[in-house]
């Protein structure tokens, strides 16, 4: 899947309507634009074809104004164009007033919402615009993308596709290359079983010398009677979901329930160390 990215469309809050970010793409020579569109913190993303700033001829009228109101709408002052998204990725949109300050820890800024966007775009995420306005296709999703994972020999963990490494600390990391190496599973009941290789990992990915520290941490890593195993679990699958959005996120967390064996949901084939 060849994506050739020409320009990032920021847009500000214009009356009661939220400001939202695009990127304007091409795919196969063919011109296509996806956006975020949020109300009232309920989160969508679409899809649509053709430019942004210009109706393709084979639209007739109706469609023109379907496609177009998304962007057009907003008045030319709160119509902001960048043509390198790494500038928009670096903050220099962040300026911008997308929503009130009340909401903007939760809305996001342009840079944390961009950068969910290119994940989704190169995952196949996003409804077809016409959903918009109507119950046309509501229930076809397209198929979702996976992108491969790779643990380096530094013992990074990419996600290639979507342009983006996980960044766990050392104990969330030590959990995660456990249970990559078990995709059947791991039962909470039995991770003390697992002890001597989660030592093993962790003289491999830690750079501390200091054996009793690293004893003590495996230590209650391993008490079913703490709660630590299950706290490591909890941050890195709200990292992951943060990164990825809910709907690609459930492949790549640690899931599972109690009594269960917990598991990674990723194919083996998608999964290599390098």
């Amino acid at each position: 899947m060849s994506i050739t990215i020409k320009s990032v469309h920021v847009t500000e809050m214009n009356e009661k309507t939220w400001g939202r970010v695009y990127i304007q793409y091409e795919q196969n020579e063919i011109e296509y634009f996806i956006f975020k569109n949020w109300l009232y913190f309920d989160e969508k993303t679409y899809k649509g074809i053709g430019n942004l700033n210009a109706a393709h001829a084979e639209f007739n009228n109706e469609e023109i104004g379907k496609h177009h109101s998304v962007y057009l709408w907003f008045p030319p002052e709160k119509r902001h164009v960048f043509l390198n998204y790494n500038d928009v990725l670096n903050d220099s949109a962040d300026n911008l007033y997308l929503t009130r300050p009340e909401h903007k820890e939760k809305y996001g800024t342009p840079s944390i919402i961009l950068k969910r966007l290119l994940i989704e775009l190169r995952a196949n995420i996003g409804e077809a615009i016409e959903n918009r306005t109507g119950w046309y296709q509501r229930y076809q999703s397209p198929e979702l993308i996976l992108s491969n994972l790779i643990v380096n020999t530094k013992h990074k963990i990419h996600l290639p596709l979507y342009e983006i490494e996980l960044l766990l600390e050392p104990m969330q990391k030590l959990v995660y290359l456990l249970y990559l190496n078990h995709l059947e599973g791991i039962k909470i009941k039995d991770i003390d079983s697992y002890k001597n290789e989660l030592i093993d990992i962790y003289n491999k990915i830690s750079k501390s010398d200091d054996k009793d520290k690293m004893t003590k941490r495996i230590n209650e890593l391993t008490d079913i009677s703490k709660n630590s195993l299950h706290e490591k679990i909890s941050k890195i699958n709200k990292i992951i979901a943060d990164e990825l959005g809910a709907k690609l996120a459930i492949f790549y967390q640690i899931t599972g329930n109690a009594g269960q064996a917990y598991k990674i949901n990723l194919s083996s084939e998608l999964i290599s160390f390098k």
